[in-house]
């Protein structure tokens, strides 16, 4: 699997044995979009492991 910043994902073995100390916050980019808000993936740039996910929801002129 590659993702869109050119971060590739590593075998099983290198992600088990990889600290997971550079890890950087995408948008995932989808055709439908949300109003209410954006889902921001947490992936190790050194092995491509998935950390995490998580919805920021607006809030009038900003994030809640």
């Amino acid at each position: 699997m590659k993702y869109a910043n050119g971060i590739t994902k590593k075998n099983k073995l290198k992600q088990f044995f990889c600290k997971h100390k550079n890890v950087g916050s995408y948008t995932e980019q989808t055709e439908f979009q949300t109003l209410s808000g954006e889902t921001v993936l947490h992936i190790c740039k050194d092995c491509g492991t998935l950390m995490g996910k998580q919805f920021l929801e607006y809030e009038g002129m900003g994030f809640k």
